[in-house]
């Protein structure tokens, strides 16, 4: 997969993929790769079934729901949080403006 992908519509424009196209799944891997769905929450080499670390069991569980929530999570469900402040934060400027 690749996370941005080109679509020239039928009169020659090119287009983005929609966010709700996107998966966060993709994103996650196309940045980090896939470690965070495959390895040891530890970082420890070697961690697995056979010699498991202190956290395996747990994480296995948790890795698992993480994995499906951010496979089944489009980008368009993510509110942009870094706006939010500004937003919230406007409107109580302007009324100290009128008074």
């Amino acid at each position: 997969h690749t996370l941005l992908e080109e679509i020239v519509s039928v009169d020659g424009h090119d287009n983005l993929v929609e966010p709700d196209a996107i998966r966060l799944h993709e994103i996650v891997v196309a940045i980090d790769g896939d470690d965070l769905f495959e390895e040891c929450v530890l970082g420890l080499p070697g961690c697995g079934e056979a010699e498991p670390c202190p956290l395996h069991e747990h994480w296995t569980d948790e890795r698992g729901r993480i994995e499906e929530m951010f496979r089944d999570t489009t980008l368009a469900e993510v509110p942009d949080v870094r706006l939010a402040p500004l937003i919230e934060g406007a409107g109580d400027s302007r009324s100290d403006l009128e008074t």
